[in-house]
């Protein structure tokens, strides 16, 4: 299964002076078709909230049945989400398609910041575009990020070191403060080495793939995310 998301601004305005964005993404389900997002909102983080309009419900696809779809953050779980409507037109019922932890402000990352990671059914723990080579490879242009502002990079400087990345063998978190609940998931959110194998803040990362992962762990109650690069 072929997946490509593709984000593009529009050099025209929208209704409601906003820019747009371009969506074409898991095909298997959502066909092979163009959704138009325009911001629409701003949240209480200062984030913008994209939603694919007008939401009318009679958007079709083979998957799901209808497609609308919403980028915005989730401040709960400090992630971007993209998330597709249950139907009802109004996002307050949700699948959530991919997660990206990257902290950008005000608009979502792109492909280069963080890890837009497809997310797994909860019932099977599958990919919910299927999760196969192709599915990982998340291409974002237009309205997105780069980076992130220069006082979120001022606020978690030095707040922890983890090293060395890339790696094939140990990897290690080192911090100032007590660090947690340390783990290693792959891309579908699988998580592929727990916490009980992790011993003094020190990964052994050894029988993974080659690849791309992401470390999860706590800090002062807080969770941090950082990709790793197992070669």
């Amino acid at each position: 299964m072929k997946l490509i998301i593709q984000l593009f601004i529009f050099t025209s305005i929208s209704f409601n002076g906003f820019a747009q964005i371009t969506l074409n993404a898991c095909q298997a389900l959502f066909d092979d078709q163009e959704f138009i997002f325009t911001q629409t909102d701003t949240d209480a983080t200062g984030r913008a909230v994209f939603e694919t309009t007008p939401i009318t419900g009679d958007q079709p696809c083979s998957g799901i049945g209808v497609c609308e779809f919403q980028i915005a953050y989730n401040d709960t779980d400090s992630r971007w989400e993209l998330r597709a409507d249950d139907g009802n037109g109004d996002f307050s019922g949700t699948y959530l398609i991919y997660y990206n932890t990257a902290q950008s402000t005000p608009n979502p990352p792109d492909a280069t910041l963080g890890v837009w990671v497809e997310n797994s059914t909860t019932d099977t723990n599958t990919p919910f575009c299927g999760g196969d080579e192709d599915s990982t490879i998340v291409t974002l242009t237009g309205d997105v990020q780069s980076e992130t502002l220069a006082t979120y990079n001022q606020e978690f400087a030095g707040l922890f070191k983890l090293f060395p990345n890339p790696s094939s063998g140990l990897i290690t978190i080192e911090s100032a403060f007590e660090i947690s609940n340390i783990q290693v998931v792959d891309l579908s959110g699988k998580s592929v080495i727990s916490s009980s194998k992790i011993h003094q803040n020190t990964i052994d990362v050894h029988q993974l793939q080659i690849g791309f992962y992401i470390t999860k762990f706590e800090i002062n109650n807080r969770r941090y995310f950082e990709k790793i690069l197992i070669k």
